[in-house]
């Protein structure tokens, strides 16, 4: 019986992983480094988080955590490890502001560390919905692009990093403001990538998907004309 029983809450917590995973993954190239944590504008994982709650207070995840994410390959990203321990994603922030805080404009280091912390702030609001995250994701979004000098092999996912936190905050405030420059930010990412880039497609769609966004807002017929061009590039330059 204990078998079954952990044999069932396993399939429990796998199926709410894969929710999550392929949410994660809709937005996110399977090849993701920290430097491009949000290369995509990912969707609202809020249910997939939900599953994995209710599967914790059943008391289904904690034996099975460290397994599960494993087999999805996503624990780099310390997604389970900040669910499991709102403290330790709390700290790594705290770290992560210390060690920029203590680097010079100048030092090689700061756009990369900055860029980071801003992914970390990005998710921390995905996680918990405060506007002061979001506020300081695109705050260190915006300082990783100004240090990052043009021609930098980096230059294009800050940029789109940028792009997609200014997206996020005009979902959540519907500033038109935001969506513009998500869309300026964006642009400029697509426009730096190479067409043999393994990001191009990505950063096309996400590119896309804000004009759509706009289209949805204003109804100008060349940003849906415009979104669906985005968006049939990056049909094209993914491979079957």
């Amino acid at each position: 019986m204990i078998l079954k029983a952990k044999t069932a809450g396993l399939a429990t917590v796998m199926a709410a992983l894969g929710r999550l995973s392929q949410a994660l993954d809709a937005g996110r190239p399977n090849n993701q480094t920290e430097e491009s944590h949000h290369q995509n504008w990912a969707p609202n994982t809020g249910d997939q988080i939900r599953d994995l709650e209710r599967c914790r207070d059943l008391d289904l995840l904690h034996p099975f955590l460290q397994t599960a994410s494993n087999n999805n390959g996503i624990s780099s990203s310390h997604v389970f490890d900040d669910f499991e321990n709102p403290e330790g994603m709390n700290k790594r922030i705290e770290r992560e502001q210390e060690a920029v805080g203590s680097m010079s404009d100048g030092h090689p280091d700061k756009p990369s560390r900055l860029n980071n912390l801003g992914n970390r702030l990005f998710n921390r609001f995905e996680r918990l919905g405060n506007l002061d995250d979001i506020n300081n994701a695109i705050a260190r979004h915006q300082a990783a692009v100004s240090l990052t000098p043009d021609g930098h092999l980096d230059k294009p996912s800050r940029l789109n990093n940028l792009g997609n936190s200014l997206g996020t905050r005009f979902e959540r405030l519907g500033n038109l403001d935001d969506i513009d420059n998500a869309i300026a930010r964006q642009q400029a990412a697509v426009d730096l990538t190479p067409d043999g880039h393994p990001d191009k497609p990505s950063r096309l769609n996400n590119l896309g998907s804000s004009l759509h966004i706009r289209f949805q807002q204003l109804g100008n017929l060349d940003d849906i004309d415009n979104a669906i061009a985005q968006q049939q590039a990056a049909v094209n330059l993914t491979p079957d």
